[in-house]
């Protein structure tokens, strides 16, 4: 036999067989061969094996991206409702303020009324006397605004009720 030739075993016979170009190829060509696609087919495996761990982290990513999308939403969404509790609140607590601080201005211009004068206002509330004067001025004009004053109003107004001081 020659290096072309392989012979292969069948029936205990030794036979020469020919390769897809017509040569014989030997039996260590065959051993290779055999060796060779062995190797494939472990890269083969090795290869779906990648395939599917990378299916599987390719899997988990996409998994974990929704899950985030999800858990920003439900972030949004509770920032929205608590900005809007805020704003709420926020409008609620204005609403307060303003209704008392009409308290207060009532309050200090009844003192008013009564006799205590700006400065003396200013001493026993602790605001400087502009700011009470102006609290009082104020409540005047929003007063004056919403009724007509009597004769007597116009009277303390403008300080010249007996025993009544002047506003301002």
């Amino acid at each position: 036999m020659t290096e072309d030739t392989v012979t292969v075993e069948q029936e205990g016979q030794d036979r020469p067989k020919r390769s897809q170009r017509g040569r014989r190829t030997s039996s260590a060509a065959k051993q290779h061969l055999r060796q060779l696609r062995n190797a494939k087919k472990e890269l083969d495996s090795e290869r779906a094996e990648r395939e599917r761990r990378e299916d599987a982290a390719l899997s988990r990513y996409a998994e974990a991206a929704a899950r985030v999308e999800v858990i920003e939403q439900q972030r949004r969404q509770k920032v929205e409702d608590l900005e809007r509790q805020i704003t709420e609140t926020n409008e609620k607590a204005q609403v307060q303020v303003s209704e008392t601080e009409s308290e207060k201005l009532a309050a200090l211009r009844e003192l008013n009324e009564l006799g205590r004068s700006a400065e003396e206002l200013s001493r026993l509330f602790e605001i400087p006397v502009k700011r009470v004067r102006s609290m009082l001025r104020d409540q005047k004009s929003t007063r004056q605004s919403t009724t007509a004053p009597t004769d007597e109003e116009e009277q303390v107004q403008s300080g010249d009720a007996v025993g009544q001081p002047a506003i301002g």
